[in-house]
């Protein structure tokens, strides 16, 4: 089978891994705290193709940073998984990225999952603008009323 069209069975969603919310950050250019943060990650096997950290949890509002090492790591259940946690668990209003106008990566998931720009900060970064996107819970296509019981935070050890 190619590889892009590996089962859903072969991918895994992996929550609040230190390890996975290490090399995220690391990848999207910021640290992780395991005792602030949450990720979400996916996997095929041991091996960590991508996912998110969550972080500066406001009540109405969170920061979602998101980091790829596989182009097929933004898979249907991680987005469910992320709209979830973020609409449904915390029940925020809205779901803040900031990325790098040079990143088209994550520029084009995030727009392909409904984010819009609001705002752009010109000369932030070492190559350019940051981009300021954000997603409002009614605007979201993939939240459900099958999704709160999808993914529910737990600390654990690593």
């Amino acid at each position: 089978m190619a590889r892009g069209c590996q089962a859903l069975t072969d991918y895994r969603i992996v929550t609040d891994n230190v390890s996975h919310g290490t090399k995220i950050g690391r990848a999207a250019g910021l640290s992780y705290d395991p005792n602030r943060d949450h990720n979400i990650a996916t996997c095929r096997g041991d091996e960590l193709l991508g996912g998110v950290i969550f972080r500066n949890y406001r009540k109405n509002s969170i920061e979602v940073h998101m980091a790829g090492f596989d182009p097929y790591w933004i898979t249907r259940n991680m987005v469910w998984a992320i709209s979830g946690y973020v609409f449904v668990q915390l029940n925020c209003n809205k779901a803040i990225a900031f990325i790098e106008e040079t990143n088209l990566d994550s520029l084009a998931i995030a727009v392909k999952v409904g984010f819009i720009e609001e705002a752009r900060v010109r000369d932030a970064c070492e190559d350019g603008d940051l981009l300021i996107l954000s997603l409002r819970k009614g605007d979201c296509r993939h939240r459900t009323s099958g999704l709160d019981s999808l993914v529910y935070f737990h600390r654990h050890s690593q």
